[in-house]
């Protein structure tokens, strides 16, 4: 589509930019390096002909977005319309560049990067926090996946990419994009147009993926004969209708330990295992998401919390001090402070001596003193304006 050295201009400030390499491509277009005549990085996305003519709605709506300002600092938003030199008929837009040491939330699920559960904590807050600020506009997101989520594994800072799919809760032509295992039943059913409660069901299935490592409507029903759990009709199925796998009421999907019929634990065994981990007052906000929730969207687990439930956990974090039970990348194995009595380490067993506690108010909630902890806005109240959620008040 374009080559270095090639010019545009920005439609709403006139500022001019120059192609300076290539970050990748995809089905959609491709994504340039570009800089602008003050010497700021930019990204500059160019759709492909084809997906133009397919979706034609892109030349009203990604305006729209780009004059409107970012949700949170976390999106890589639009921020104005390429007129581009070289041909009138190509369109795209400019957007921050992502940083460096970010990776796709999907790496995590599949092993090529690690995380340590205090991090993970601190980018599912973020994430939660920065959906609440797009929904809180009257926008949404529609096509939340893992691959949309940017991760930085070694400080938990996220970044949120592909936001020309926001689209605005006005809308009345929506089609249904995006991976069937992350799309809500009823859109899946053809029963609703994506909207923010949609997105509810998306953002809970992301979170599952992350600390589950598995599907929340993966269990007995991957496991039928006539099920390609690859492809996209067996998708369409068990996604759109199958319970939950941990359904109190309905064990018919239900999720099943590894087995000889299921070697590679697709019915649910990470879940199974990985479950264990947490505490009761963590797990229920998926156990309503994904029972009620499912058949009622007003019932799924909102923003705002999740991002408390995953800020209490990351300050109740107790580590086990057993060497051979140190994990070589990661470090000292990750507990959970649950309450007054004695603990174990989920992973080798042994008793983990308690750290001091602090107890805040007025919400009186525990704050585990490790070595590395630090007392944050967040933790006296402030959990809305970021800057000052994250001011550091104290530490140890």
């Amino acid at each position: 589509l374009l080559q270095i050295g090639d010019e545009f201009r920005i439609d709403a400030t006139q500022k001019h930019g120059k192609v300076t390499g290539q970050f990748g491509e995809g089905g959609q277009g491709q994504v340039f390096k570009a800089r602008m005549e003050d010497g700021s990085e930019r990204a500059l996305k160019v759709y492909h002909k084809q997906y133009l003519e397919e979706n034609p709605w892109l030349k009203v709506k990604i305006p729209v977005l780009a004059g409107k300002e970012a949700p949170s600092e976390d999106f890589l938003w639009p921020e104005g319309i390429a007129q581009i030199r070289k041909s009138k008929k190509l369109f795209g837009y400019i957007m921050p560049v992502l940083p460096e040491g970010y990776i796709d939330a999907s790496w995590l699920l599949y092993g090529r990067a690690r995380i340590t559960k205090r991090a993970l904590f601190r980018a599912a807050a973020q994430i939660s926090r920065s959906f609440e600020a797009l929904h809180s506009r009257g926008l949404f997101y529609r096509d939340l996946n893992w691959n949309n989520v940017a991760i930085h594994p070694k400080v938990g800072d996220v970044r949120i990419v592909d936001n020309d799919n926001v689209d605005f809760d006005s809308d009345e032509d929506l089609v249904r994009i995006g991976f069937p295992s992350f799309i809500a039943p009823e859109v899946l059913r053809g029963e609703s147009r994506p909207s923010s409660d949609s997105d509810r069901h998306s953002l809970a299935v992301l979170f599952y993926y992350l600390f589950f490592k598995s599907h929340p409507l993966d269990g007995k029903a991957v496991l039928d004969e006539d099920c390609d759990i690859w492809g996209e009709d067996a998708q369409n199925k068990i996604y759109s209708n199958s319970p939950y796998h941990f359904d109190p009421d309905d064990k018919s999907n239900a999720a099943l330990p590894r087995s000889e019929e299921d070697p590679d634990g697709l019915a649910g065994a990470n879940a199974i295992r990985e479950r264990k981990i947490y505490p009761e007052s963590f797990l229920k906000h998926f156990d309503e998401t994904f029972t009620k929730g499912l058949k009622k969207k007003h019932l799924r687990t909102m923003e705002n919390v999740w991002g408390d439930a995953f800020d209490e956990l990351e300050h109740q974090i107790i580590l086990c001090r057993n060497q051979s039970c140190q994990d070589p990348v990661l470090g000292a194995v990750e507990n959970f402070y649950q309450g007054e009595r004695a603990h174990h380490c989920y992973q080798c067993g042994q008793e983990i001596t308690l750290p001091p506690r602090m107890r805040v108010m007025p919400d009186k909630r525990v704050i585990v003193l490790t070595h590395d902890i630090q007392l944050r806005g967040r933790h006296i109240g402030e959990r809305r304006d970021r800057s000052r959620r994250d001011q550091v008040h104290g530490g140890i």
